[in-house]
């Protein structure tokens, strides 16, 4: 697997290509500088879709323009950040482009490469159908002292070799920004996290 350099944005590299399915929205403002939110679907392999939210700042992009149902590619991030949400606070995943390009013709990647430290437990179980499975939280060093929180999966073998690892322990992985819907008190909601490929141990 090809590492992600230490420190800054090479710990949290992102390559996504797809198509938008919502325009842009204002978000928030930061420093006098503007940030908007849409929305990009991803296929897989298998042709189920990912729908990853994307925040990104004015001056990448013209805010003015219907940009629905046009292909695009992004590199960035894949950030976190906490946001009161029905008075409760929440971990909010968002891609953060570095660079966005649009593209006359359309193909879809979902590319992932993250470096950084376990920060809870992993957490191993069988699904109703034997699969071995593993949740991991990964904290990534951003800059200023900051960092994001990662939520990442793993199915098979790799879920068995995550759960071997501990709290603290620095780890770099290879996989795909992936959505899910599930049920929490009656409401339907969606989680963002990082499906794992590859584990690699510095």
């Amino acid at each position: 697997m090809d590492s992600p350099r230490k420190g800054g944005v090479m710990n949290n590299f992102v390559t996504i290509s797809g198509k938008v399915i919502t325009n842009l929205v204002f978000d928030y403002e930061y420093y006098d500088e503007k940030f908007y939110q849409f929305m990009i679907s991803v296929k897989r392999t298998s042709e189920a879709e990912d729908v990853i939210p994307v925040i990104i700042a004015e001056r990448l992009i013209d805010c003015t323009e219907n940009i629905i149902g046009r292909n695009v590619r992004i590199t960035g991030q894949f950030r976190s950040m906490c946001k009161k949400v029905d008075n409760k606070n929440r971990l909010i995943l968002y891609l953060f482009p570095q660079e966005i390009e649009f593209l006359d013709a359309g193909f879809d990647k979902n590319e992932a490469l993250i470096r950084g430290k376990i920060c809870k437990e992993p957490t191993f179980r069988r699904t109703p159908q034997g699969r071995k499975i593993s949740d991991v939280m990964i904290a990534v060093y951003r800059y200023h002292n900051k960092s994001d929180y990662i939520p990442c999966i793993a199915w098979g073998k790799n879920a068995r070799l995550l759960s071997e690892l501990t709290m603290g322990m620095e780890i770099e992985i290879e996989g795909r920004i992936q959505s899910r819907e599930y049920m929490k008190d009656g409401d339907r909601r969606t989680a963002y996290e990082v499906s794992i490929q590859e584990i690699g141990i510095p």
